[in-house]
């Protein structure tokens, strides 16, 4: 740890400041406090100085006497700086003359050397802030209260301003500010020892206080330490030291709250590898009944028609069957072989579904175009096992998707709702647009799906009818495909019962 950042350095920088503090008051009182009293106390004395210096026969003399000079001149232009300068030579003063209106100044070349700009801005100022009786005449001795010249930095100067109003007539009159340097006395010493008492006490008050305050922050961040230690200690985790202190305390407290992270994280590991260990023997057992299923399942589907060609093709080699026999056996075989081919396809073609990075084909399609081209192959079907097949179908919908993807979703559906669909009974087709998708929808009369089993429909291998045997064949994976292919669009599916049968939806978004 750097030694600066230590609490010794500290220590010893706030003592030093203290110290230093004391000092820079000492200073500032001497300066600002004592100046200013000085001030304050010498007022009169100052004031009756000014007006023995500074006496109304010098400037009426130049303003009423019209002896040598044109009696049009104003009262401003009557003053020459040559007599000013004489004056303020023979009494240790300095005059600054300003028209009625301030605007312009006379100032003699010693003034103007001992005082900027600055100061002539100063006092004029203080004029117009001070209310003068100029509209009473010939009511001539108009004066200010002294005032003090602060400098740019608000600090006190060492002269006093006399400022008074000298009338000609009511609209010819100057004002005439009378600078005069601060005489000092033995007062200041005075004043001094009069304030030793005082600024004592108020450095014990300061002391003292600065004494607490820092034991309150020596002291406190030990208290909270000791504070989240005991909790720890609970195995409670939740206080943190909140001490950022970059010295040894603060170092001590990262550490204790690094130490109760590390505790904390500890259990929380072990608690999620806990649950992360029961989590695993859970699915391991329902993999292990989902692979079963599966099993059992394939098997299921391979072996009757394997047994069918085994029957068909002893009876071929042992010349059982002859004539039409034969050719059935032949056809069974055929038409077998034809099945177990289509399952192995829908299986693989599931499995690419359902791999990781499979990609669709998106693009843009009419699907009730879709919709009529895929019913349009079902019209012969429907019509041998006397079933009507209704198109509820509305204008042009533009949607995008893979085309082909969809459409094989569309024959899935009505592939599964013709083969439970009674004879007499109806499969209906419809679009609703819903503005950013449309709905599509495929109901059949028929008997419902039990509730309970309606959302595992969309299983490999699951069938409601649990012995399998269907009139008109399939695979039993064209709704898992299907939902395969519709997870990977995004899209709302389900199937729900109606009270006249089934109806199974999809949704796909549309381009307006």
């Amino acid at each position: 740890m750097k030694f600066y950042k230590s609490i010794i350095f500290k220590l010893f920088i706030i003592l030093s400041s203290i110290l230093i503090s004391f000092l820079c008051i000492i200073v500032f009182i001497q300066v600002f406090i004592v100046g200013r009293t000085y001030n304050i106390s010498q007022n009169t004395i100052e004031r009756e100085r000014h007006i023995e210096l500074f006496t109304d026969d010098f400037i009426s003399k130049i303003i009423f006497n019209n002896e040598g000079i044109n009696y049009k001149f104003t009262a401003f232009e009557k003053i020459q700086l040559s007599s000013l300068e004489k004056f303020e030579n023979q009494n240790l003063i300095n005059f600054i003359v300003f028209d009625k209106d301030l605007n312009n100044v006379k100032i003699t070349q010693n003034t103007k050397s001992q005082f900027d700009p600055y100061y002539v801005d100063y006092i004029r100022n203080k004029i117009i802030n001070y209310n003068f009786s100029i509209h009473y005449f010939p009511d001539t001795g108009d004066k200010m209260p002294l005032f003090r010249i602060y400098n740019k930095y608000k600090i006190p100067t060492k002269y006093i301003v006399s400022e008074e109003i000298y009338k000609v007539s009511k609209s010819d009159y100057i004002y005439v500010a009378a600078i005069i340097p601060e005489v000092f006395t033995s007062t200041s010493s005075n004043i001094l020892k009069k304030y030793a008492i005082c600024i004592c006490l108020f450095l014990i008050i300061l002391i003292f206080i600065v004494s607490i305050i820092l034991a309150y922050w020596v002291a406190m961040p030990i208290l909270k330490i000791n504070k989240t230690a005991s909790k720890i200690s609970n195995l409670n985790f939740s206080e943190k030291c909140e001490i950022t202190n970059e010295n040894e305390i603060g170092s001590l407290a990262k550490t204790i709250n690094v130490m109760s992270y590390n505790l904390e994280n500890t259990l929380h590991k072990l608690s999620n590898a806990n649950e992360k260990l029961q989590k695993d023997l859970d699915l391991q057992m329902e993999l292990d009944l989902l692979r079963r299923e599966f099993l059992g399942a394939v098997t299921h589907e391979f072996k009757t028609p394997i047994t069918l060609i085994r029957g068909y093709t002893e009876s071929i080699k042992d010349d059982v069957a002859e004539g039409e026999e034969r050719d059935l056996a032949f056809k069974t075989i055929l038409d077998e072989t034809e099945r177990m081919d289509k399952l192995v396809k829908d299986l693989l073609e599931l499995s690419t579904l359902e791999s990781v990075g499979y990609k669709l084909n998106i693009s843009e399609f009419y699907i009730n175009n879709l919709i009529n081209k895929v019913s349009a192959k079902y019209e012969n079907i429907v019509r041998e096992r006397n079933i009507t097949l209704n198109c509820n179908i509305c204008s042009d919908i533009l949607v995008i998707g893979d085309e082909f993807r969809i459409s094989q979703v569309l024959f899935n559906f009505i592939n599964n709702a013709v083969d439970n669909t009674p004879e007499k009974g109806y499969i209906e087709l419809s679009l609703e647009n819903m503005i950013t998708y449309v709905k599509i929808s495929i109901k059949n009369s028929g008997k419902n799906i039990i509730e309970a089993e309606i959302n595992r429909i969309w299983e490999t291998f699951y069938r409601v009818e649990k012995s399998r045997n269907k009139k008109f064949g399939g695979t039993g994976l064209g709704l898992a495909i299907s939902k395969a292919i519709l997870e990977l669009h995004n899209s709302n599916y389900g199937a729900k019962n109606t009270p006249k049968g089934v109806c199974f939806f999809f949704t796909l978004k549309t381009i307006n």
